[in-house]
């Protein structure tokens, strides 16, 4: 039987989907985000199917037509994943069935340019510039769409990751890659999908565009009237072709591998009138010509992983600037005095500036900053903390560091840190300095650094005061799901981490300190005094505990049965004054135990594992008794590497017995 060519199934593809209810997309003026109004859903009509794929029958037009049925009104979206419960074996084996969704891809494809805003339908366009299967993270994408001024309203950044959601669930533009892989970021695939020319038409993108993997091609098209540029890799001699191009506005470098190119001409930006948008990471640039002023339409500028020393003054003319990217310069040793002028700049990312005195005066100015990585305080005026007290949109990934600068509690008060809803990661940061002059109001100075209760992440290191304030583990930051408290060598008492209802990943290490772990870990005092003790739950939500290096540490104990409910990786290393454990027997769902460098260490609590135990490691632990586990256990455990001090244990499975 013959198949439809696929030139056919394209020319009927306009006729062939016909949505259930009028969909569109609508921009909300209250909340900024796209909404959907009607059946958010693009279907596949019973008869448009029969009327496209009767020739492709290969088996009873009966038994085709049953198909059909079942999978009518079914959204494009899903209909792929669900075939498979509805098609007969001999139709999903035929040439119909794989012509069948190659239809249905088209559909999707269509799926969103007609029904979203002009505004989103821009964007799409611009993700054409991205070469297929192209890596790209979330925030870098908005900062380029924002760039080109595809997004106008504000709030800015809310919007366009709305139109990125779109772009992903509803048209298959791009795909979600991974959340999160460390550095707090979200990744997209841009697939390659081609772009109905009517929206090319209609799109504020201007077409003209050179898309280069060959480096060496920039110089043979000098002549083109060139709008974008995105290349794999930048020489030396390709600054004066693209210093051609008078109405240039992007220039993207989007190869991984390091660019020999190590400074840029000083003509460069004097003929770059309309550039919006540059990119020079990954290249070998330590400075930037004077001349960078009089690119003034200039909105995003990425320098990371250069070895950029200084940026030149007269940055302070590029007054339309949203975003500046230096993340992972080891040379940069400052920022420009004039930063400060920058005030249209939104994102500000530093990465990690350690080698930096402070921040550069008069960094409160920057009210719209809605990214800066990393704040150095500094003791001089315009330097300080306070500089904060405006910067309430900041978000994302935050450090304060050289906390040790803030004199007075005051000062901390006034930078706002509760007003700041948006930050999800927060470190505090005093100096790593063994010979540190401490000014006694640490404690009072943590008490006032606390964050909004949506902070999600929170890193503490080098914190010199003896005890950590209430906040610290209040029960009302209940989006808390990661804590991290580091070389804090004065500390003597944990903070109430066990009331935090959401904490799911706890590490302590380097706290000297701390010789006993007790009740007040569990649980404020004051507020188990106010409530009732019998139904509270410690530490509800943890699922991963590391205890390291805490080498006055000698006891933990006071834990009740209910508490860690959800914990399954508990490790202690290097605690070699430990001699006694809390009682792990009732802790139900605990899968991996590892003790580590516990020289005192003899036993665990009345020689019992839980019995949901698969792995247990022992190592350097010379006066550990090896002999804990009963007959009965020993049956079930396999000994796959052992030592005079170490040992590891893996319970057997009931497949691996058989």
């Amino acid at each position: 039987m013959e198949s439809m060519d696929r030139s056919d199934i394209t020319s009927m593809r306009k006729q062939s989907l016909l949505p259930t209810g009028k969909n569109e997309y609508l921009k909300s003026k209250t909340n900024a985000q796209p909404k959907l109004k009607g059946t958010n859903k693009i279907f596949l009509p019973q008869s448009k199917i029969l009327n496209v794929h009767p020739q492709f029958i290969e088996v009873e037009p009966s038994q085709f037509r049953s198909v059909v049925q079942r999978l009518t009104g079914r959204s494009t979206g899903n209909i792929e994943e669900e075939t498979d419960q509805v098609m007969p074996e001999i139709f999903k084996k035929s040439k119909a069935y794989e012509d069948m969704f190659y239809c249905v891809r088209t559909f999707k494809k269509l799926e969103c340019p007609g029904d979203v805003s002009q505004e989103c339908l821009d964007c799409l366009v611009y993700c054409s510039l991205f070469p297929k299967d192209y890596e790209i993270d979330r925030d870098t994408l908005l900062q380029l769409w924002m760039a080109e001024g595809l997004i106008e309203e504000e709030p800015m950044e809310e919007i366009a990751a709305s139109y990125v959601k779109v772009l992903c669930e509803h048209g298959g533009y791009i795909s979600l890659l991974r959340e999160d892989d460390g550095t707090g970021k979200i990744w997209y695939r841009v697939n390659s999908i081609e772009i109905p020319e009517k929206f090319l038409k209609t799109s504020r993108i201007s077409p003209p565009r050179l898309i280069s993997e060959d480096p060496t091609s920039v110089l043979a098209v000098a002549e083109t009237d060139c709008i974008h540029v995105t290349l794999q890799r930048l020489l030396p001699k390709d600054f004066q072709a693209l210093g051609r191009y008078s109405k240039i506005r992007t220039i993207l470098l989007l190869g991984k591998n390091k660019s020999n190119v190590k400074s840029v001409p000083y003509d460069f930006f004097m003929s770059l009138q309309h550039l919006h948008a540059l990119d020079l990471s990954r290249t070998k640039v330590s400075e930037l010509p004077s001349s960078l002023g009089n690119a003034r339409c200039l909105r995003y500028l990425d320098l990371s992983e250069t070895l950029i020393k200084r940026l030149p003054e007269t940055i302070e003319f590029l007054q339309n600037l949203q975003t500046l990217k230096l993340q992972n310069c080891p040379c940069l040793v400052a920022l420009p005095k004039s930063t400060k002028r920058l005030t249209c700049l939104r994102h500000l990312d530093l990465g990690t500036l350690r080698p930096m005195p402070s921040m550069p005066a008069g960094m409160g100015a920057l009210s719209c900053l809605r990214t800066l990585s990393e704040f150095i305080v500094g003791k001089e005026h315009g330097c300080r903390i306070t500089e904060l007290r405006n910067m309430n949109d900041l978000g994302g990934k935050f450090c304060l560091s050289k906390l040790e600068n803030v004199a007075f509690p005051k000062e901390a008060k006034e930078a706002n840190l509760g007003y700041k809803k948006r930050l999800m990661y927060l470190e505090l940061r005093w100096t790593d300095d063994e010979h540190q002059d401490w000014i006694g109001a640490e404690y009072k100075v943590m008490k006032c650094l606390q964050p909004h209760t949506n902070l999600q992440d929170l890193r503490i290191l080098c914190y010199g005061g003896s005890t950590f304030p209430c906040w610290i583990g209040h029960p009302s930051f209940g989006n808390l799901t990661k804590i991290t408290i580091f070389k804090c060598a004065s500390c003597q008492v944990l903070p109430s981490l066990g009331q935090l209802p959401s904490l799911e990943s706890l590490s302590l290490i380097e706290l000297i300190g701390v010789k006993i772990i007790d009740f007040h870990f569990r649980r404020d005092k004051l507020i188990a005094a106010a409530d009732n003790e019998n139904q509270f739950v410690a530490f509800p939500a943890l699922q991963k505990l590391e205890i390291n290096s805490m080498l006055n540490l000698e006891k933990w104990s006071d834990i009740e049965k209910m508490d860690f409910p959800c914990l399954r990786t508990f490790s202690i290393k290097n605690c070699p004054k430990l001699v006694a454990l809390c009682e792990l027997t009732n802790i139900r769902a605990l899968k991996h135990l590892e003790l580590n460098q516990c020289t005192q260490l003899t036993s665990l609590p009345n020689g019992e594992l839980p019995a949901s135990l698969e792995i247990v490691v022992i190592e350097k632990c010379p006066l550990f008794n090896f002999s804990f586990f009963s007959i009965e256990e020993k049956q079930d455990w396999v000994k796959s590497q052992h030592s005079p001090n170490s040992a590891i244990y893996q319970r057997e499975t009931e497949m691996g017995r058989s």
